[in-house]
């Protein structure tokens, strides 16, 4: 893809022994090899190089690049086929479309016992071509098959063809559900004004997502609530799930909330964190403005005590794939006495002409004016502090409500 980087492999066979190799590789005007940290991007590839095998690599002029590669131990080459190595090609945005020759010439082989072999030289064909934007997959059409690839993307599973450039149709060097529902847009060939920021939760008349608090016996399983209060329109949305161990995630789904059309993604990261994205391919907004939008079946272990659900890294898209991104938020999960004594150790009260929040655990508080202005403040373990005008607050934490007057 023009504008694009280009993984390209240098396979070799060989039938005997061979320690070292020189080449030249002549590329087409418009492809360089890329670099990091100032060095050319190649590498032996470690499954059949041994430890002690070195590359030296130089452009000998604009287009020609030679490659020696050696063991001091006169280590040969594992095997007699396969990926000798790799390097990253940059496709320059002044290329024309079209085909292009790599030429590999001047190749020299070294066996184990200072033979020399001389192939002849090899050539490879190159098509070179500007992908249309949302062509994620990279087959030349933009289609369903494209949304899956960005959303595999966005849960951290990416495809050995995925096109990022394309695939980033906001243009905001991230994939994520605005990208889905922007691709959406192009298959149904809606307009295309594509926003490319997330616009913050209005103090005002927020959009927010909600848990409460859990309770939860060691070997039970509890269906649990995500509540979403809206202004806006929403299409999608993707958000981070966070669960303390000996948790587990049995199931999960959209309630009534959602339409026929819309879909639930689900994918467990590495770290243990769960991404759950959610689309619909006919731009469908979600029911309503507020309630259950999904709920999850969550699992404790015969050795769970109590902990914390988070929320975070969550964005809602609206038809017009413009991005909200919402407050982080947490709850407590525990059994009936875990949950009760949080609520009994949590404090809060007005002194020095400050609200003052007491948690024994680290989450979020809510505080609200009269006029219906919210604020969300991190609390962390223990007291917390939080300087406000003189007026009347409602401050929301740990399955509390208190009213506090700052005079």
């Amino acid at each position: 893809q023009i504008g694009s980087q280009y993984s390209y492999p240098i396979e070799m066979i060989n039938s005997d022994n061979i320690t070292a190799f020189q080449c030249d590789i002549h590329l087409p005007k418009g492809i360089s090899v890329a670099e990091v940290d100032g060095d050319l991007d190649i590498e032996l590839n470690s499954e059949r190089a041994s430890n002690d095998h070195t590359m030296v690599c130089q452009m000998v002029n604009d287009s020609t690049l030679r490659i020696m590669a050696y063991s001091m131990n006169i280590n040969p080459f594992v095997g007699n086929s396969g990926e000798l190595m790799r390097m990253n090609l940059n496709v320059l945005e002044e290329m024309e479309e079209g085909i292009y020759s790599i030429k590999i010439d001047n190749i020299i082989l070294s066996g184990i016992n200072d033979e020399a072999y001389y192939p002849t030289s090899v050539s490879s064909m190159v098509e070179v071509y500007r992908y249309e934007v949302g062509d994620a997959n990279g087959d030349k059409m933009v289609d369903i098959t494209d949304v899956v690839s960005i959303i595999n993307v966005a849960l951290g599973n990416t495809p050995s063809n995925f096109q990022f450039k394309v695939a980033d149709i906001n243009g905001d060097n991230q994939i994520n559900v605005l990208d889905v529902v922007a691709i959406a847009k192009i298959i149904l060939n809606q307009p295309s004004s594509i926003s490319t920021s997330l616009s913050p939760m209005s103090v005002k008349a927020p959009n927010a997502i909600m848990i409460n608090n859990v309770s939860i016996q060691a070997g039970e399983t509890q269906t649990v609530a995500l509540l979403l209060d809206n202004v806006n329109d929403f299409t999608g949305f993707q958000m981070d799930l966070s669960l303390p161990e000996g948790i587990s995630l049995i199931n999960q789904r959209l309630t009534n909330r959602g339409t026929s059309s819309h879909i639930l993604n689900v994918s467990q990261n590495s770290d243990g964190v769960v991404r759950m994205i959610s689309y619909s391919p006919t731009l469908s907004t979600y029911k309503n403005h507020s309630g259950a939008l999904l709920t999850l079946d969550l699992s404790a272990d015969e050795e769970f005590n109590g902990g914390v659900i988070e929320l975070g890294n969550i964005i809602f898209a609206d038809k017009k794939s413009q991005g909200y991104k919402l407050n982080a938020t947490k709850a407590t999960i525990g059994s009936t006495s875990y949950i009760e004594i949080i609520k009994a150790s949590t404090k809060i009260y007005e002194e020095d002409g400050r609200i003052v929040i007491v948690s024994p655990v680290t989450t979020k508080a809510t505080i609200t004016t009269l006029s219906g202005i919210t604020m969300v403040v991190d609390l962390a373990v223990g007291e917390n502090r939080v300087a406000l005008p003189q007026g009347f607050y409602i401050v929301k934490v740990n399955n509390i409500t208190e009213k506090v007057i700052i005079k």
